[in-house]
């Protein structure tokens, strides 16, 4: 996976209203270089009407971008602690000071 791609997926997650849902799965997503064009993205398949997923395979930036896209608007589990640092989980304060 080249590092251009990646970082141009991150460059589309900043532009507001790059990503668009369309149905649960399938999502437009606004070509950075050409206002006129937009992509389809169907996280399902794993397709991309964009020429590089067409020509190339694989994960185009779009693809990459609408995944990033996903996994931010899920909910976050409060109980889920996995994220938090260690200093700041209860089991790990040690001996309490009363």
């Amino acid at each position: 996976m080249s590092v251009d791609r990646i970082q141009e997926a991150k460059d589309l997650l900043e532009i507001m209203g790059a990503i668009t849902k369309l149905k649960d799965g399938v999502y437009l997503v606004a070509s950075q270089w050409n206002s006129d064009k937009s992509y389809i993205v169907d996280l399902a398949k794993r397709d991309c009407s964009c020429p590089d997923h067409l020509y190339r395979g694989g994960d185009c930036k779009h693809i990459l971008a609408v995944k990033a896209f996903t996994e931010r608007a899920k909910p976050k589990d409060p109980f889920d602690l996995s994220h938090t640092p260690l200093s700041m989980r209860p089991g790990d304060w040690g001996a309490s000071t009363r």
